[in-house]
Parts: C-alpha cells; sequence; structure tokens
C-alpha cells in the first residue's frame, strides 16, 4: 500500500464534529499527531478492499496524506485538509451546492470526450458523445430523460450553466458503470480515469467535498 496511506485504529486518533462555516453542516474531523483528516467515505468490513483502493486513489489524485481508519467492523477513508486551511473553514469553490454531482458527472464525461477527441479524432468524438446519448436515456436520469435535453448537457459547462438536474449517489450508481464499460470500449483499459479525474482536481471546485466524493466513486465504479 502507499506510504502516504495512514493505516490507524480508533485508538490511534480523536474524532470530532466541527461546524462548516460556509454551510452550516457538522462535518466529521479525525485528528492525528497534530495532523487533520476530513472524512470522505465509510465502508462495511465487506467493503474493506473498497476502501482501500479509495484511499490510494486520493492519495494519487490528491498527492494528499489519507487515513484508513480501522473501526471494526467498518473501514474509513479521511483525506487530510491542506496546512492553509482549517477543516472548519475549508471554502469549496461552490460549497456543497445541490448540483455538485451533477457537475461531477458532465465533467468527467466531457473529459472522456475530450480524450478521445485527442487520441482518436474528432469523429469518435461524436461516436462516443451519440453513444452517451444513448447511456442517459437509458438510466432515465432527472432532467435528462429526452435527447434533446441530453444534447446541451453533454457540451454545456457545468460550472457556469444554471438550471442543471439534480443527480444524487442512485444516479452515479447507475451512470458510471456504464460510462466505465463504454470507456474501456475505446481505450482497451482503465487508463482514462486517472487522466479524467487529474484533469478535474485542476479545478478550484475539486476542493467541494460533494464534487471530489462524487471523482472517487467514478474511480472505484470503473476501476472495481
Amino acid at each position: 500500500m502507499n506510504e502516504n496511506v495512514l493505516v490507524l485504529k480508533r485508538s490511534d486518533v480523536e474524532l470530532s464534529r466541527v461546524r462548516d462555516s460556509d454551510d452550516g453542516r457538522l462535518v466529521m474531523i479525525l485528528s492525528y499527531q497534530g495532523r487533520t483528516f476530513r472524512l470522505m467515505n465509510q465502508f462495511s468490513a465487506a467493503q474493506k478492499d473498497k476502501a482501500k483502493t479509495l484511499a490510494e486513489s486520493l492519495v494519487e489524485t490528491r498527492g494528499q496524506s489519507v487515513v484508513l481508519l480501522n473501526q471494526e467492523p467498518t473501514y474509513s477513508v479521511w483525506l487530510e485538509v491542506q496546512s492553509d486551511r482549517s477543516a472548519a473553514t475549508q471554502t469549496p469553490a461552490r460549497v456543497a451546492s445541490e448540483d455538485s454531482y451533477t457537475q461531477a458527472c458532465l465533467l468527467i464525461v466531457q473529459a472522456i470526450a475530450d480524450d478521445i477527441e485527442d487520441l482518436m479524432g474528432a469523429s469518435q468524438k461524436r461516436t462516443f458523445q451519440e453513444e452517451m446519448t444513448k447511456i442517459f436515456k437509458q438510466c432515465l436520469l432527472p432532467g435528462a430523460e429526452l435527447p434533446g435535453a441530453i444534447n446541451p448537457l453533454l457540451t454545456v459547462d457545468p460550472l457556469i450553466a444554471t438550471g442543471l438536474p439534480i443527480w444524487r449517489q442512485k444516479e452515479l450508481e447507475i451512470l458510471f458503470p456504464r460510462v466505465g464499460r463504454l470507456s474501456k470500449r475505446y481505450f482497451g483499459n482503465t487508463t482514462f480515469v486517472e487522466r479524467a479525474v487529474e484533469t478535474l482536481k485542476e479545478l478550484p471546485i475539486y476542493t467541494n467535498p460533494r464534487f471530489m466524493y462524487c471523482c472517487m466513486q467514478f474511480v472505484l465504479m470503473c476501476k472495481g
């Protein structure tokens, strides 16, 4: 396991809740040897391997230390808070907005489409977008039931667009495995996963916990 993944037990750390100054939500905080970590996800004992995968993916994509906390019978993954911010005052670009999942989903699909264009040409990108239109329709995603509503979602800038549909965890679970299978047909492997997330982590909104969580779910569902 990556050396930046700290595997700890409950007795090694201090857990607390603090109120996010921007949206008023209570967030879980882990303290360890003067360092602060923010909860990213929790897993059952049977999902231990998924917890390890998420921890290693966070290290690779964020370049920050991660705690994999053993709280038998559960496991949790915590990302270190950047030193110039406290967990209670961290200010994402668009804090906990309802459409953060939608923004992340659309940006991931658009990043893959751009990657296909760079490597395979514009015609392959158009074919990919056509197939994504079918997937969106098949998934019956809220706000994307009709082709006329789907096509703009593949090209709009989700960071400035208004009136985006609201997608939640269940939509991620439906959409991401299909996106992963389709993308593997183009690339022959899962290298597109890291490239897509690497592109998104340069955006200021990547510090939004909901946005970041969505990206990590994409990694897990495509590589798990």
